[in-house]
């Protein structure tokens, strides 16, 4: 479908003109994907505000972004179960096999570690900066991937944008330069946003890196013509190798800058955090999953306006 097409509508139809999923559920992917999005952020903030005992018995602050990363990539994961479960369901009840939802056209499967690793360091980033900043204000921020995915769409992608999509996305830089001005002048010392002004941007950079993902996720989907599901299942198979090589060499340096068995003894010893764990988890695969059938079948750029 020529990108003029792809933008001007709402979700995208078979070549052959049979549209074998309706704009409802479009409409629920969306609804899905913004309620996990928000799901995942509140469920992540609210861990970091709790304290809990290690081995020690010392309560200490649950600060593990690499852990929490390492959490959505197994999130990720399960998506690579889902679909090949689905696929095996359907050769077992002789149902045929559809490229596009079940199989790719030919690739190299290590195309997919490019986006894991953009994945694995934006997430990381934005967590260290969810540690400093309000929860607030770090959702409000992340807006700023529809810029920068807009920017990179148009170069990398050649897509062409209306002169009212170019007036949005400077409209977006203005609010954004209005959340970040805000929580630099009125924020107040405590444990909410420890550092607003560094928190503010580290979440800014991860956006950039955020955007480059997007752009390159939407390349190999329609390039290939991925499942969605199974793109963010091999994200999370490159991303957990990624983040659990991560972690041992970090347990081999004293647990620095994160100690992943403290992690897990705090998540032991707290039900606030042990239960917003679970919350995240959960909310990564819808998040991921519909994320990619919405970049996929609308626009990586779509996606991101959804996002913020």
């Amino acid at each position: 479908m020529p990108s003029s097409e792809k933008n001007s509508s709402f979700y995208s139809e078979p070549e052959d003109g049979s549209s074998s999923r309706s704009k409802y559920f479009y409409i629920v992917v969306c609804l899905t994907f913004v309620a996990s999005g928000a799901m995942s952020t509140i469920a992540s903030k609210w861990s970091d505000q709790v304290s809990a005992p290690g081995a020690d018995g010392k309560d200490i602050k649950f600060d593990h972004p690499f852990f929490q990363t390492w959490l959505m990539f197994i999130g990720e994961f399960t998506c690579m179960i889902y679909f090949l479960y689905t696929v095996w369901k359907k050769k077992k009840d002789g149902v045929p096999l559809v490229e596009g939802e079940d199989y790719t056209k030919p690739m190299n499967k290590f195309l997919f570690a490019i986006p894991a690793a953009c994945d694995f360091t934006a997430t990381t980033t934005m967590y260290f900066g969810l540690t400093m900043t309000q929860a607030s204000v770090y959702q409000m921020l992340r807006g700023a991937t529809v810029i920068f995915t807009g920017l990179f769409s148009r170069f990398a992608l050649k897509r062409q944008f209306r002169v009212y999509q170019w007036f949005g996305m400077c409209t977006v830089t203005v609010g954004l330069s209005l959340v970040g001005l805000s929580s630099t002048l009125f924020a107040k010392s405590g444990e909410e946003a420890s550092n607003p002004i560094l928190g503010d941007i580290l979440v800014i950079c991860a956006q950039l890196i955020v955007s480059a993902q997007m752009v390159i996720e939407e390349k190999i989907l329609t390039t290939y013509n991925v499942p969605p599901y199974l793109l963010v299942g091999w994200e999370g198979v490159f991303g957990l190798g990624y983040c659990t090589t991560a972690l041992f060499l970090f347990q081999a340096f004293g647990g620095q800058p994160d100690n992943a068995i403290l992690a897990i003894y705090q998540v032991g010893n707290s039900w606030q955090i042990s239960t917003s764990c679970f919350l995240a988890l959960l909310s990564f695969p819808l998040l991921n999953g519909t994320g990619q059938i919405i970049t996929k079948n609308i626009s990586a750029s779509a996606r991101m306006v959804l996002d913020t």
